[in-house]
C-alpha cells in the first residue's frame, strides 16, 4: 500500500527526533541574551555613568577648560 506523502513525512520525522535546533529554541537563545544584556546594562549602567562624568570632569580640569 503506497503511503500518502505526510504519512512518509511523519514517519521520517518520528525517526531522526533530534535533527537540530528549532526556531523557537534560537528564539528563546535570543531572548534570554536579551535579558543578560538588559540586566548589564541596569546594574553597571549608572556606574559607568559616573565614572564618565568623573573622567570628563578631570580632563576639564587638567585642561583648564570651565
Amino acid at each position: 500500500m503506497e503511503l500518502h506523502r505526510s504519512e512518509r513525512s511523519f514517519r521520517r520525522g518520528a525517526e531522526h527526533p533530534e535533527r537540530g535546533a528549532t526556531a523557537t529554541e534560537y528564539a528563546a537563545l535570543l531572548g534570554l541574551i536579551a535579558v543578560v544584556i538588559s540586566v548589564g546594562i541596569g546594574l553597571f549602567g549608572a556606574a559607568l555613568g559616573t565614572y564618565f562624568t568623573t573622567a570628563a570632569t578631570s580632563i576639564r580640569t587638567i585642561l583648564g577648560i570651565p
